[in-house]
């Protein structure tokens, strides 16, 4: 990437930076930071640590920001400011690179990255999610891969996506997985076409995942909770998932009449 497009996305983070504020701590932030603190400082949490350490062990998060937090000459709180603006900046390279598969005219990139610079803190849909959030967590760190995995399907260079999707699953599983079917699903329509293989092949593999057994008591508790159930939805949610299938093809239909 030229110096030049750097200085920009350099310019973009700081903006979406101020723009969407920052605020450790915040959510669900008590489940990942006290992982990272645990790992720095053993004798912290003596007590009833399997709050947090049930989710800690599942990534290599906590570790990855302990082992930061060692290497730099920085106090804690800059590290973890150091890693969100890291995170932002990753992330809207990887749509600098992603929107590159979309638009040969550099001012149409720049808009659609600037346009996601302006809306990260925007709830996806009804899943109680930000693009980022507004504080340092995997989320953060597995959007970018994400998008790089995908724009590097789009090449073609299937072992850069490979590996990214693998980083994402090391920091958040749960998110590498729907990073992982959207993959599979742009395989599957390359090996496919656009017969109905390709999307029951996705559709299934997607589905078995989702298989996990809970308690009554668990069920009980998620009802709290409408984010958990698409059925709970209001409509004006629904619309958030929907419409950008429709808006995608009328865009199509401009660009295969603009050549």
């Amino acid at each position: 990437m030229k110096a030049k497009n750097v200085a920009v996305l350099l310019c973009l983070t700081g903006g979406a930076f101020l723009l969407h504020g920052y605020h450790p701590g915040a959510e669900d932030a008590e489940i990942y930071l006290p992982g990272i603190l645990k790992d720095l400082h053993p004798n912290l949490f003596p007590f009833n640590g399997e709050f947090f350490a049930n989710h800690a062990h599942m990534t290599i998060f906590p570790d990855l920001i302990a082992y930061s937090a060692r290497l730099l000459p920085l106090p804690f709180d800059w590290v973890l400011v150091l890693w969100q603006l890291t995170s932002i900046f990753l992330l809207l390279a990887a749509c600098w690179k992603l929107s590159g598969k979309c638009f040969s005219n550099p001012s149409a990139r720049w808009a659609g990255v600037a346009l996601i610079a302006a809306l990260l803190t925007l709830p996806v849909a009804g899943t109680a999610l930000y693009i980022v959030d507004q504080y340092v967590n995997p989320r953060n760190l597995a959007a970018f891969a994400a998008i790089f995995a995908i724009a590097y399907m789009l090449e073609k260079k299937y072992l850069w996506a490979a590996l990214w999707i693998v980083f994402a699953f090391a920091v958040h599983p749960l998110m590498a997985f729907f990073a992982f079917s959207f993959c599979v699903l742009m395989l599957a329509m390359r090996t496919f076409g656009n017969r109905l293989e390709a999307p029951l092949f996705a559709g299934l593999l997607a589905g078995s995942f989702f298989v996990p057994p809970v308690s009554e008591a668990y069920h009980e508790a998620a009802l709290y909770h409408s984010f958990h159930y698409i059925q709970r939805w209001a409509w004006y949610e629904w619309l958030g998932i929907l419409a950008p299938i429709p808006i995608l093809w009328w865009f199509s239909r401009i660009a295969k009449t603009r050549q």
